[in-house]
């Protein structure tokens, strides 16, 4: 089982602390967004941010969650469903970043 609360206070720690390819303010807004919406379209994101940066983040927040490797495909932080082009995020998981970003603001 996975402990949501752990995994989002530590990717949000994780931003803070450590240097990254990418400005963390940056990624944190953009799970932040995923977050409040739970269903995103892969366009509407790729219009303004490049691919790089959306995966670099999606990875930086799932290391913590679920450990290395690959986002599980069932019961991960979040999904990418490329029949209907979306990101879907894992409601409790959207509920701890939520408590997180509060608890770290």
């Amino acid at each position: 089982m996975v402990d949501w609360d752990k995994g989002a206070a530590e990717a949000i720690k994780n931003f803070r602390e450590r240097k990254r390819v990418y400005p963390s303010e940056f990624s944190i807004l953009l799970v932040d967004y995923l977050v409040e919406r739970e269903v995103v379209q892969i366009e509407d994101l790729v219009k303004f941010l490049k691919p790089d940066f959306i995966e670099t983040t999606l990875g930086h927040v799932t290391t913590p969650v679920h450990g290395p490797g690959s986002v599980p495909k069932i019961g991960g932080w979040y999904s990418r469903d490329e029949a209907d082009r979306v990101y879907r995020v894992n409601p409790a998981f959207a509920e701890a970043w939520k408590a997180a970003r509060v608890a770290n603001s």
